[in-house]
């Protein structure tokens, strides 16, 4: 019974979370899919997937606020489009910012990935962002150097990853567009470039601690690690005590208990890039590549995900993301 009321509840979250609500309106961008993070460095652009991608955009309101305005470039979680993403719009739209949210699993054919992260890479989720930071480069109605990336676990990753300066050389159309600042909630910190350069904006991560989907600790290590002392500088890290994954997703917030999930749950696996350039999964010292990537993630995942809303620690993060954007946007 208590199974039967978890896929039921699931089933609730993922399919009825008014994915498209009030929008100020619809653009596409075109776009490229990587099925995994090396055809970032080995493949050429024009043998890869050619797609236009859906952008949802929500602009502040006029006669409260003067154009041009600051922008956040928003990336869902691996549930797809979902309330998630509305409420933010909102949020964000209230302070005055204008948020741009990408729809990266429709125009692939995919409405979820949580029981298959290979079906759509982070690596295109990041290729997404930077179209859409490129599009907005010529808009009069967006102040370009003012143009935030977020993203919520799986598009959390793609907000953290895209500060890297390696990735944003390869994927970025516009050498002279940067990100002016990364938020990342709840993202997974399990894989590990050779060059950890970033592009030396601020970078906010938020997650839970009892997050075992997307470990909180695995960031702090990443961060220790790999990032030299001028780019920790720039990064923030927030770890609320009580809070699982998706602790503040809207759906969530109608359950009063925390609920499993049937999702590929990537906590023990790292993959890291050797001096060869080859990524390797550490566990098992398995050469990962786009061939494979789908049987290397079913190998190092496990399936027992466990999710839920917590009222103070979305409250808490929100205070915080409201600050950061405040100090790198509006001022």
């Amino acid at each position: 019974m208590n199974l039967l009321k978890s896929i039921i509840i699931t089933i609730i979250v993922c399919g009825c979370s008014a994915p498209v609500k009030n929008y100020t309106n619809k653009l596409q961008v075109n776009s490229a899919s990587y099925k995994f993070i090396d055809e970032i460095f080995g493949s050429d652009l024009e043998q890869l997937p050619q797609l236009k991608i859906p952008v949802w955009v929500k602009l502040p309101d006029a006669t409260k606020f003067q154009a041009p305005y600051p922008a956040i470039v928003l990336l869902h979680s691996s549930w797809g489009l979902s309330s998630q993403e509305s409420y933010y719009s909102e949020v964000f739209a209230e302070m005055g910012i204008a948020t741009y949210v990408v729809d990266s699993f429709s125009p692939r054919g995919v409405g979820k990935t949580s029981e298959d992260q290979s079906l759509v890479s982070s690596a295109s989720m990041i290729k997404d962002a930077y179209q859409v930071l490129s599009y907005l480069q010529n808009l009069p109605e967006i102040n370009n150097r003012k143009v935030a990336v977020m993203g919520f676990s799986k598009g959390g990753i793609a907000a953290l990853y895209s500060s890297l300066n390696e990735i944003r050389n390869v994927v970025s159309d516009d050498q002279d567009a940067l990100f002016a600042a990364h938020i990342a909630y709840y993202p997974w910190c399990g894989i590990r470039l050779q060059n950890m350069k970033t592009t030396s904006v601020p970078i906010l991560i938020q997650g839970g601690k009892k997050d075992v989907i997307t470990p909180a600790n695995m960031c702090l290590q990443l961060i220790e690690q790999e990032f030299s002392l001028e780019d920790k500088l720039q990064i923030s890290v927030e770890i609320h005590e009580n809070a699982r994954h998706a602790f503040d997703h809207p759906m969530l917030s109608r359950i009063p208990i925390p609920i499993s999930l049937n999702a590929q749950v990537p906590g023990l696996c790292e993959i890291h890039e050797n001096e060869q350039g080859k990524f390797i999964e550490t566990h098992k010292g398995i050469e990962v590549s786009s061939a494979n990537i789908k049987t290397v993630l079913e190998d190092c995942s496990t399936f027992n995900g466990i999710a839920g809303y917590d009222k103070e620690s979305t409250q808490a993060a929100l205070s915080v993301t409201k600050q950061f954007i405040i100090n790198h946007l509006l001022q």
